[in-house]
């Protein structure tokens, strides 16, 4: 127990000292994010927020709807958590939420072993429309694998609402909401070192992984 306390402390100690050498650096205490990097700002998120909510009131089939509002509330996930696109699809809603606490625990990915957890918190408009979710008749035989949809089609449902929107199709991975996250935290005054223990980000050029489009995120 004490030896977990110090390893606690001396993280503490190495994130203060981090956050000290950034800000001496640069006054901000921030990086500086190009005005053209490819990502979405707050205002496009809301928008795309928006285009996925009318697309799940859009229909009037049980069926069709839950399976959009699960497609919904994993964008809304890597949105406001900034998690990795799989870290949302292995998340067990009944073990991984804390409704309570408005907390999402990340980073229990199936078939690793050792996962490095993180809480990461949610506002409490996200937690409630979890929680009707998991209190709703219609949704109980999901619960355990609310999230596990087949990615393919996660994508294309993203990509479909981005497109809608009037953004470049690449704008819908989840990916680049991910990275539009970050940016969106980096913009708002919040340190590097915070954004990157947020994201599990352990590289420490943490403006090149975020900013950088891979071939990965354009599929």
């Amino acid at each position: 127990m004490k030896k977990s306390s110090e390893k606690k402390k001396d993280s503490l100690i190495s994130d203060l000292l981090s956050t000290r050498r950034l800000t001496r650096l640069n006054p901000a205490g921030i990086l500086t994010i190009p005005k053209n990097a490819k990502c979405l700002d707050t205002e496009q998120l809301d928008k795309f927020e928006k285009s996925f909510r009318q697309w799940v009131d859009r229909t009037i089939r049980s069926d069709v709807r839950i399976s959009r509002k699960r497609i919904f509330l994993i964008f809304m996930l890597i949105r406001y958590t900034g998690a990795r696109f799989n870290e949302i699809l292995s998340l067990n809603a009944l073990k991984d939420i804390d409704v309570k606490n408005n907390l999402v625990r990340i980073g229990r990915i199936e078939g690793k072993d050792k996962p490095e957890l993180r809480d990461v918190q949610i506002p409490l408009d996200l937690t409630n429309e979890i929680n009707k979710v998991l209190n709703d008749p219609e949704f109980s035989e999901f619960l355990a694998s609310l999230f596990k949809i087949d990615p393919g089609h996660v994508r294309r449902k993203f990509y479909e609402r981005a497109q809608e929107c009037g953004f470049l199709k690449e704008y819908g991975n989840p990916n680049a909401i991910r990275r539009s996250r970050a940016i969106e935290l980096l913009r708002s005054n919040m340190p590097p070192v915070v954004v990157q223990n947020l994201f599990g980000l352990s590289t420490p050029g943490l403006t090149a992984s975020l900013l950088k489009f891979s071939n990965e995120d354009m599929r």
